[in-house]
């Protein structure tokens, strides 16, 4: 009994392994990209939010050098830039007024920058939703992201 059971089992399992598309789902060209890719983003707005981002990029490098010690705030500022640059990066983009949301981003990336570099950090006191940035000891070099809602 026990060896009909593992055999009908291991036919079993046998049978998904036939669902899949063979040693052709190896080859990097034929996977499926997963998520699908995003609407056309006209040349002008490409050229901008590249410029943009550039822009922040630099204030970025720019703030690693000036703050040496004292980088904890600048996840806050680095997850603007690391946004806008995966969207556009990897044509992450679904909808066209998505485009609108990016360059406002960056535009909100380009003034906590100003602000750091003033010395200032006004999101902190900020009620409400408030997007930070975190980077762990053993993230990625560009860190992750975090909503706070601050009610008090």
């Amino acid at each position: 009994m026990k060896r009909l059971l593992l055999s009908t089992s291991l036919l079993f399992l046998a049978s998904f392994a036939t669902l899949a598309d063979g040693p052709k789902d190896n080859l990097a060209e034929n996977v499926r990209r997963i998520p699908k890719d995003g609407v056309a983003i006209p040349a002008a707005d490409r050229a901008m939010l590249q410029e943009s981002i550039a822009l922040l990029g630099a204030k970025i490098e720019r703030l690693r050098k000036d703050l040496k010690g004292k980088l904890e705030l600048l996840p806050d500022v680095e997850i603007y830039h690391r946004a806008a640059w995966s969207a556009l990066t990897y044509n992450e983009f679904f909808q066209v007024n998505e485009i609108q949301t990016a360059k406002g981003l960056l535009q909100d990336g380009i003034s906590r920058a100003a602000q750091l570099e003033n010395g200032q950090a006004p999101w902190l006191t900020k009620k409400g939703l408030v997007v930070r940035g975190y980077r762990s000891k053993t993230d990625f070099p560009t860190g992750f992201f975090r909503v706070e809602r601050r009610d008090q």
